[in-house]
């Protein structure tokens, strides 16, 4: 019995985190979903800046 709750409640985590994961139709939240929660526009004359070091 306690291995049917276990299995039950795994398969519900699962198919949960599926579903919400693939109903989520707000893709300006992505790049904070990457891990890239900065300013574009502030990082690229950084980055420019590290290249034009280098090279």
């Amino acid at each position: 019995m306690n291995r049917w709750i276990i299995g039950v409640l795994i398969l519900l985590l699962v198919g949960g985190s599926i579903y919400m994961f693939t109903n989520k139709n707000d893709y300006k939240e992505a790049p904070y979903a990457a891990g890239m929660n900065f300013d574009l526009e502030k990082v690229e004359p950084f980055i420019t800046f590290i290249i034009h070091s280098i090279g």
